[in-house]
This record gives C-alpha cells, structure tokens and sequence, in this order.
C-alpha cells in the first residue's frame, strides 16, 4: 500500500467499496481530506481491484484519523 508520491499519502484501508465509502465519509465529517484509489473500478469490476478500493489521507493526518480507522476497524 504505498506507491503515493513523496510519502505524503498513506492507504489505510483496502477492502469492498460500500466500506471504503464508509470511512471515507467517517473521516470526512472530521474534516479529515480523503480519497479513495480504484472505486470506479472496484464498483464497475470489483473482481479486477486487487486489494479492493483504497482510502487515501494524507500521512500528516494519520494521528488524527487513527481514532476513527480503529472505532471503524472494530466495529467490521
């Protein structure tokens, strides 16, 4: 998980992409930037994203977003 330019972005989380969309909207409401890598794929082919869609923040937002990813992570 880790092809992001500079080592600026950080991928934490890979999976189905109603998940990915999930947190994606989680991290959003605390104003957390956030893409997601592969979701037009992985709606179109999901058989055909390896690792499922992405969510992309960036690295300097790790501490803030790791809360939120656990509370996420434990509840699937």
């Amino acid at each position: 998980m880790g092809k992001y330019k500079d080592g600026e972005f950080v991928a934490v989380f890979e999976g189905q992409q109603i998940d990915a969309s999930f947190l994606k909207s989680l991290l959003e409401q605390e104003e957390i930037p956030v893409f997601l890598e592969d979701e037009l794929m992985g709606s179109m082919y999901p058989s055909f994203v390896v690792g499922g869609v992405k969510v992309i923040i960036r690295k300097e937002d790790l501490d803030k977003a790791q809360p939120i990813i656990q509370k996420f992570s434990n509840n699937h």
